[in-house]
C-alpha cells in the first residue's frame, strides 16, 4: 500500500524490535517497526514529509482509510504551506504577533536563529508559535535560505514556510476529516487555516490568500507551479 523498497534495518525501532527502512531520490526516509511481543502483527510507520508529498491525494485517503479500518491511529499530521514570494516576512509575522496582531490560545513564541560560523552568514530562523508538548504547534522559518544553506539545486523555488504540527486527538480528527472529504474540499480544509492566519496578520501586512488560491489543485499540490500570489499548500503526513 505504501509502496517503494524496503530494507530491514539492523537494529529496532521505538520499542519495535524490527525495523524496515526505505528512502526516496529527494533523500525522503521512511521507518516501520513491527513484531512487537504484545502485538506481532502491529506496525508503526515514520515515513517523512518528503516521501509523502509526491503521492496523489487519492493514495493519502486510502492510507488514511485503511488506518481507521484497522482501528489504527496517528500519533502526529504536519501540514505545510509555501508562501513561495515571501509575501508575508519572518519579521512581519514576529512584529504582528508581539502587536497583539494573532488570535491564538497559545501563550508562548519562541525565535531560534542559526548562522555559519566561518562565514558569518546567517542561515536561518525559525518562529514557534505554541508548546512542543501541545497538540498544535506552528513553525515559521524561511525555507528558501534554509535550502541555500544546505545548497539545494532547487532553493529558489521556495519562500516562508508556515508547518501547523497536529498531535493526539487534534491529528485524529484530521486524519477522519481528510479520510472522505473531497478533492476540492479537501484542500479548502487544509488551506483555509493559514487564510484565516493570514487575515489576522492583515493589521501589519494586507495578506489574506485568495479564494482561487484556496480551491485552485494545480496551485496548492505542484510546488513549482507559477502561483500568482505565491502560496502553495504541500500536504504532509507523519
Amino acid at each position: 500500500m505504501l509502496g517503494g523498497d524496503w530494507n530491514k534495518g539492523a537494529t529496532g525501532f521505538r520499542g519495535y524490535p524490527v525495523l524496515w527502512i526505505t528512502t526516496s531520490a529527494s533523500r525522503g526516509v521512511g521507518k516501520l517497526g513491527t513484531r512487537a511481543p504484545r502485538a506481532p502483527l502491529e506496525v508503526h510507520v515514520d515515513p517523512s514529509a518528503v516521501i509523502i508529498a509526491p503521492w496523489p491525494i487519492e493514495k493519502v485517503r486510502t492510507v488514511l482509510q485503511w488506518i481507521l479500518q484497522q482501528d489504527g491511529h496517528l500519533t502526529r499530521l504536519d501540514c505545510a504551506l509555501d508562501d513561495r514570494n515571501s509575501r508575508v516576512p519572518l519579521s512581519t509575522i514576529r512584529q504582528a504577533i508581539e502587536a497583539g496582531q494573532c488570535v491564538t490560545r497559545a501563550n508562548r513564541m519562541q525565535s531560534i536563529s542559526s548562522s555559519s560560523i566561518h562565514h558569518a552568514t546567517p542561515s536561518g530562523e525559525t518562529l514557534y508559535l505554541g508548546s512542543p508538548q501541545s497538540q498544535t504547534l506552528l513553525r515559521n522559518y524561511d525555507k528558501r535560505l534554509e535550502s541555500q544553506a544546505k545548497e539545494r539545486e532547487d532553493w529558489q523555488d521556495y519562500g516562508i514556510r508556515w508547518e501547523l504540527e497536529l498531535k493526539k486527538d487534534r491529528a485524529q480528527v484530521c486524519r477522519q476529516v481528510l479520510s472522505y472529504l473531497e478533492e476540492t474540499n479537501w484542500l479548502e480544509f487544509m488551506v483555509e487555516p493559514f487564510d484565516r492566519l493570514g487575515q489576522h496578520l492583515s493589521g501589519v501586512a494586507n495578506c489574506p490568500l485568495s479564494q482561487q488560491e484556496l480551491t485552485s489543485h494545480r496551485r496548492i499540490g505542484d510546488p513549482l507551479a507559477p502561483i500568482d500570489g505565491g502560496s502553495h499548500g504541500p500536504h504532509s503526513f507523519m
